[in-house]
């Protein structure tokens, strides 16, 4: 009980004693000034300390922490409870009861050195044994009130950790390991919620610690719908890699398995075929083909230029995909920005990057034209040999590969695209000259094109002068 006056003292310091007299019912009440019950946001009580929290500082309150010395009161209470224990009230039931620390978010207990008989007592709840009090009500920021096996002095170190508004002692204590018991288990999941501000009373209440809780509020609210967005893109995010991503990374190893072979036809070839027929196998000379088609379209590229691809990594790293698939979408991020459009630096400075969903939409788009033009080069590679001299040569040369070239699809689209390099109509001679099948575009779908341009590229690896091993490449 005495122990009980030096706690009510300290919460009441500051405030005259004519600020705090009941009043008659008739009687308007004085407002009080830079205090209010409401800014008390911990209570940690042991036996021989307490310590109080507050949200804010005012002129009567200049430190947020506070430590209560209770030492030379506590044999006072012990005598008190081996005499007339029926007289020693309950510090939480006294607390409680008053209904004045309304906005307190957490009371603590600190067991250790607090003598059994004399704790049982302090956490005496009458109203938790009764059941008829609604502590939503009464406190609506109240998260739990619970006991720990530790000293006051032990969580003084942890309140001074957790003083951002967001913060609760409570996870503190769990993360130490300390052992905890509740009375009020946690029960108010949006504890910064909830007030029960009276500004016909307190003027910190309309101003200051109106404020406070707004501006906490706020921030919560908004982080918590940042959280639940972030969910939400997150699994848009891995419904579209399962849907895109497959497909999308096949493509491209068949785009870099024709890349590298018509690289390696490249290499192979004599001088003379290096300027004439194999000169548009070089990777350098596929980037270039492929820019050809893009800049066409600079709207196109803008968009281009805001594909996430770090968060697309991310992402498939997150959902487990293999290395090797990643290590495909990286090649390909570097082949298009550096080599292909040489943009760098235009790529990083573009902030406003696509959603992964968007971002693979427009992957999609742009793998299928990178993968065609690639493929659109190896034709012009291979009517380029056909037509030597002369396109009636076709038929011969053609014979040269008769054995990893039998027969040869087209779409007429595709021959005639390169029409800077190729006489006007000496490519669907060529094709004629060779029987060459041609097809409509719609039948002619990515598979299709691959297995054709792998035979074109192992026929001509042994055009280059040197016969080589037939490529293997990713299989359809």
């Amino acid at each position: 009980m005495y122990r009980l006056r030096e706690l009510v003292k300290s919460i009441n310091k500051g405030v005259a004693a004519v600020e705090r007299k009941k009043l008659l019912p008739n009687e308007p009440k004085q407002i009080i000034h830079e205090w209010s019950p409401n800014n008390f946001r911990r209570l940690i009580v042991g036996f021989d300390w307490a310590v109080i929290q507050h949200f804010v500082t005012s002129q009567r309150l200049r430190t947020l922490i506070e430590r209560v010395d209770l030492r030379t009161v506590c044999k006072k209470d012990e005598e008190l409870m081996d005499s007339e224990s029926h007289k020693y009230k309950s510090i939480l039931s006294s607390v409680i009861s008053g209904r004045v620390l309304s906005s307190l978010e957490e009371i603590v207990f600190c067991t250790e050195e607090y003598p059994k008989r004399m704790l049982s007592s302090d956490t005496f709840l009458k109203d938790l044994i009764d059941g008829d009090t609604n502590y939503n009500t009464r406190f609506p920021r109240l998260r739990h009130i619970s006991y720990c096996s530790c000293t006051v002095e032990k969580l003084w170190d942890l309140l001074e950790r957790t003083r951002k508004p967001t913060e609760l002692v409570l996870d503190a204590i769990k993360e130490e390991g300390i052992q905890i018991h509740h009375f009020i288990e946690p029960h108010i999941e949006d504890w910064w919620s909830g007030t029960s501000l009276r500004p016909q009373f307190y003027s910190m209440d309309s101003s200051i610690l109106q404020e406070y809780f707004d501006r906490l509020k706020n921030e919560i609210v908004v982080a918590k719908r940042i959280e639940r967005l972030e969910k939400m893109i997150n699994k848009d995010d891995f419904e579209a890699i399962e849907k895109y991503s497959s497909t999308i990374i096949l493509v491209i190893k068949w785009g870099f398995d024709l890349i590298d072979k018509g690289q390696q036809v490249f290499n192979e070839a004599s001088v003379d075929c290096q300027t004439v027929w194999a000169q548009y196998l070089s990777f350098e000379n596929v980037c270039q083909g492929v820019r050809y088609e893009l800049i066409k379209s600079p709207e196109f590229i803008k968009v281009v230029m805001r594909i996430d691809f770090e968060r697309i990594v991310k992402a498939m790293r997150s959902y487990g995909d293999d290395e090797d698939n990643v290590q495909v979408v990286q090649r390909f991020r570097d082949t298009v920005i550096n080599h292909i459009l040489k943009a760098e630096d235009d790529y990083e400075l573009e902030i406003n990057k696509e959603s992964i969903a968007h971002s693979l939409l427009i992957l999609q788009k742009l793998v299928g034209i990178t993968f065609g033009q690639v493929v659109s080069v190896i034709y012009l590679s291979f009517i380029k040999y056909l037509t030597q001299n002369s396109v009636e040569n076709a038929q011969y040369h053609f014979g040269r590969l008769k054995a990893h070239i039998p027969d040869l699809t087209y779409t007429r689209p595709m021959i005639e695209y390169w029409k800077d390099h190729l006489s006007d109509g000496v490519s669907k001679r060529a094709m004629d000259a060779i029987g060459a099948n041609e097809v409509l575009v719609e039948q002619f779908d990515v598979r299709a094109k691959f297995i054709e341009a792998i035979k074109m590229l192992n026929g001509l690896s042994v055009a280059g002068d040197v016969i080589k091993d037939g490529f293997v490449g990713t299989t359809p």
